[in-house]
């Protein structure tokens, strides 16, 4: 492996301890991806962007909720977990 930079190192530790279970975890990875990037970096944009969406659709649920709640919630975690993971093999 290459050697990493700061951010690039506190970037690794973040999403390596990432175990996110809840839509709550998700959104506390990506704050901590957003407080070490400068924002200058194209990566913090899309992080933001991402977690924004995740917020939405954790806060404004359509009237009479979703329809399964509990496979959104699932989805989620699973595909912030790819996007965590990088290129995890």
């Amino acid at each position: 492996m290459p050697s990493l930079n700061g951010i690039d190192t506190r970037l690794l530790e973040i999403v390596s301890s990432a175990k996110p279970s809840t839509i709550g975890d998700v959104v506390a990875v990506m704050q901590n991806i957003d407080g070490v990037l400068p924002g200058n970096d194209g990566l913090k944009w899309f992080n933001k962007m991402y977690m924004m969406v995740t917020q939405e659709i954790d806060a404004q649920a359509p009237a009479g909720g979703w329809k399964d709640a509990a496979w959104l919630t699932r989805l989620d975690v699973v595909f912030a977990g790819f996007y965590f993971c990088g290129d995890c093999e």
